[in-house]
């Protein structure tokens, strides 16, 4: 049985391909941007930030919650946390580097909330992982900027250009990315399903 992924991430799906899970694609028809401006984006604390990405990722869940649709829905939602403030995705390239220009050389704190639906149960978890970013080159910057979905990135992309300037403990590297494998088995499990074809290859 496939899993519904309610993200339209290229990367949450790369993530879960990798993993040799079996799922369909199917983005959440929420707005987004209606629940981001109910909450404050400057002079937030961490635990501010943690309720926020929360209600994104639950959000995001309620088209598919409607209906019985017997299969488990998994929704995600990412963002930065660095100096006070909540970065989102950039959209544009401007935007891009001025957020990169703020990381470089600096630690911020990536908010990944992954929340799973099955068969009448919803959980929710919250992680918060420090990473620290090492001094970027205004060509370096200007390479992310440019590169395939990066506008589209809260934050910035934990792969590509970026790569090696990122000092993330492994344990953690999927979370930063957007969408923990191991953490999605554990919870799908917690909701009641455990069909054999979920372990990852």
């Amino acid at each position: 049985m496939d899993i519904i992924l309610a993200s339209a991430s290229p990367r949450r799906a790369e993530l879960l391909k990798k993993a040799g899970i079996k799922f369909k694609q199917v983005p959440s028809t929420i707005d987004e941007e209606a629940i981001h401006k109910k909450f404050r984006h400057e002079n937030v604390s961490k635990g501010y930030v943690k309720k926020f990405v929360r209600e994104v990722a639950l959000a995001k869940l309620a088209p598919f919650t409607r209906n019985d649709l017997n299969k488990p829905v998994v929704t995600a939602d990412t963002v930065v946390y660095f100096e006070g403030r909540i970065i989102g995705k950039p959209h544009t390239k401007e935007k891009c580097r001025e957020q990169h220009l703020m990381f470089s050389g600096k630690t911020n704190y990536v908010f990944t909330a992954v929340a799973v639906h099955y068969n009448g149960k919803t959980i929710c978890v919250v992680k918060c992982r420090p990473t620290k970013v090492a001094k970027l080159q205004d060509e370096v910057i200007e390479t992310i900027c440019n590169e395939p979905y990066t506008l589209d990135c809260a934050g910035y992309r934990s792969s590509g250009a970026i790569g090696p300037y990122l000092k993330i403990k492994k344990q953690h590297e999927e979370d930063v990315a957007g969408l923990s494998v191991s953490l999605l088995l554990k919870m799908l499990r917690r909701v009641g399903f455990t069909a054999l074809d979920m372990q990852p290859t």
